[in-house]
């Protein structure tokens, strides 16, 4: 993005997600996304985010806090999906 587009950005985050390798964990995931969008579709992308927001570290929740009302409205309803 730096190169083909300057004026778009001065710095970035880069945040590694572990691969999931077991059944068990990949059910554990499917759980947590299923009970993350419960709340997307009846509360809202900020309600949904309230609770799992307390476990990542700050710059985490900086970034996920500044971005949600920037969240485009049809990407919301694609994760209510």
């Amino acid at each position: 993005m730096s190169i083909a587009h300057p004026d778009r950005g001065k710095a970035g985050v880069l945040i590694g997600i572990e691969d999931i390798e077991d059944d068990e964990d990949a059910q554990a995931a499917t759980a947590l996304l299923d009970a993350f969008a419960e709340p997307v579709r009846t509360e809202g992308l900020e309600a949904a985010w309230a609770p799992i927001l307390e476990l990542f570290p700050p710059v985490i929740t900086s970034t996920v806090r500044e971005a949600i009302p920037r969240v485009d409205e049809r990407v919301g309803r694609g994760a209510q999906r």
